[in-house]
Order: C-alpha cells, then sequence, then structure tokens
C-alpha cells in the first residue's frame, strides 16, 4: 500500500494564519490550529485530536517568531518523535507492544481506566508509525 501524507491543508490553515501563531508551537490538522506551551500539554491535544481525527495525521510544528515560511517537520523528525513517544507509552506499562497492554488490562493486571484509552493511544501511533514508515520507503 502506497500512503502518501499531504499536509497541504494544514499548511494553507496555518499559513493564513500565521501571524496569530508567531513564537508558539502548534498542531494543525485540517483547517484547526491548538497552540501549545509545553510537551505536556501538546501531548494532550494530539491524543485528543487523534480521537477526533482518526484518519489524519497531525502536523506538529514550531512557527517562528521572525517573518518567513516556518520550517517543516522532515519525515524522519516525525518518525522519531512518534517513537519516542510510542516507547513512553510502553515503558509506562511494562509492555512491549499494544497487544501485551491489552492481555495486561484482560487479566486485570493493570486498572481498565486511563489504562484502555491509552491502548487505543497507542494502537494509533502504530499505525501512524507504519503510515509514515510506507511513505518513507
Amino acid at each position: 500500500m502506497d500512503v502518501k501524507i499531504d499536509f497541504s491543508r494544514e499548511h494553507k490553515a496555518l499559513a493564513e494564519r500565521e501571524e496569530e501563531f508567531r513564537g508558539k508551537h502548534v498542531i494543525v490538522v485540517g483547517d484547526e490550529i491548538y497552540p501549545f506551551e509545553d510537551g505536556k500539554e501538546g501531548l494532550q491535544i494530539l491524543r485528543r485530536v487523534r480521537r477526533e481525527h482518526p484518519d489524519r495525521i497531525p502536523l506538529v510544528i514550531y512557527v517562528m517568531k521572525k517573518e518567513g515560511l516556518y520550517p517543516l517537520r522532515c519525515p524522519r523528525e516525525r518518525q522519531r518523535a512518534l517513537m519516542a513517544e510510542r516507547l513512553d507509552m510502553l515503558s509506562r506499562y511494562g509492555v512491549n507492544s499494544p497487544e501485551e497492554l491489552k492481555g495486561k488490562i484482560k487479566i486485570g493486571e493493570v486498572p481498565e481506566h486511563p489504562t484502555w484509552e491509552d491502548y487505543i493511544e497507542l494502537t494509533n501511533l502504530e499505525d501512524d508509525l507504519a503510515r509514515l514508515e510506507d511513505n518513507l520507503h
């Protein structure tokens, strides 16, 4: 399967409102732009955006303070960020895969809430990584 990542809609939305977001990190999905102050807030927004738009890969970007084009996050950088997030979630539960986490939930080794939400987020991360990997090769 040949998957192409198309951020043209996100770039257009951000270009139209670039002044508003100068000097900020933002998550863009479609026409929606979500600024965030720190990694914790960004991760919360990213999780919500992924739940609301499971068919889209959000664009995470920093809008430079000075005028000019904002830098595009290269696919390899995006891949590293997703892999780091995946590793963080897996290590939080001491597992090596989403399936292993699901098994721990089923036998009651970890609480269902919020672990089910994390399981869903982890499977979404795996899907994003697979699509990105396919696009890189």
